[in-house]
């Protein structure tokens, strides 16, 4: 069954603390904004994660190396504690609004049939969204290249003062950018990815808006003209204290 309400508040009560692993990737920043906006506190390990894979003790505690790791200390009447372990940052998202925040408008969609929905839109925002925006974005705006697409010419052209990268294959541009038309068609009817209100549903496809508005202009076009309603509602997203102090590059 869906949590309840009534399940959060018991499950928030039992909560000691939370320590959330790994540096400020875009998978780690998500699960931030959501404890952020749950008013979950947490404790910061920002281990650089090939230190992470050396180290046995992290590798107890999630054998895939991967970030973020997340623990959940649920304490049980006056016994000792369980301590609930997350590896996938979808998953923490989903369980920070669906077990640990009963509030009427926080980020728990509500029905199952809500849920769902926002979860479409969780696993869209990692699996077409992230996967092809993270090589554009690391490419335009850190300067480094990514493997190139199969088949493709050159994916990057590197500035030989500087060695980085200037501008990217058009046809990984593209992509990137044709996944943005569903979200932008998505949200015309609707203030947030969910509906009214900011959901879970809005969180892995914000921490991406932000990177999609970082790009350069002079290699993508101007994308506010392109995706109006993507823009209207990452202007909603930049109101939230949460999002500009976790979300790298907080600014319009």
């Amino acid at each position: 069954r869906t949590p309840s309400r009534e399940d959060g508040m018991a499950a928030r009560a039992a909560l000691a603390s939370v320590t959330v692993y790994g540096p400020p990737t875009s998978r780690v920043c998500k699960v931030l904004w959501a404890l952020g906006e749950a008013n979950i506190p947490c404790t910061r390990v920002e281990t650089p994660i090939p230190q992470l894979k050396q180290d046995r003790s992290y590798l107890a505690l999630n054998p895939k190396g991967t970030v973020p790791t997340a623990v959940f200390d649920l304490r049980t009447g006056a016994g000792p504690g369980t301590a609930l372990v997350l590896n996938e940052s979808n998953t923490i998202v989903s369980y920070v609004a669906q077990g640990l925040d009963p509030r009427p408008d926080g980020l728990n969609p509500g029905s199952a049939e809500d849920t769902a929905l926002a979860w479409q839109w969780l696993e869209y925002g990692e699996s077409t969204v992230a996967a092809r925006l993270s090589p554009v974005w690391t490419g335009l705006v850190r300067g480094l290249a990514y493997p190139p697409l199969p088949g493709s010419k050159a994916e990057a052209v590197r500035s030989e003062a500087s060695g980085k990268v200037v501008s990217m294959n058009g046809a990984r541009v593209g992509r990137a950018l044709e996944a943005w038309e569903a979200v932008d068609a998505h949200l015309a009817p609707r203030a947030f990815v969910g509906g009214a209100r900011l959901t879970m549903a809005d969180v892995t496809l914000g921490v991406h808006a932000n990177r999609l508005f970082h790009l350069p202009e002079a290699e993508v076009g101007d994308l506010r003209a392109r995706f109006p309603h993507v823009a209207a509602w990452y202007a909603r997203l930049l109101e939230r204290p949460h999002y500009q102090a976790i979300v790298p590059f907080g600014g319009p």
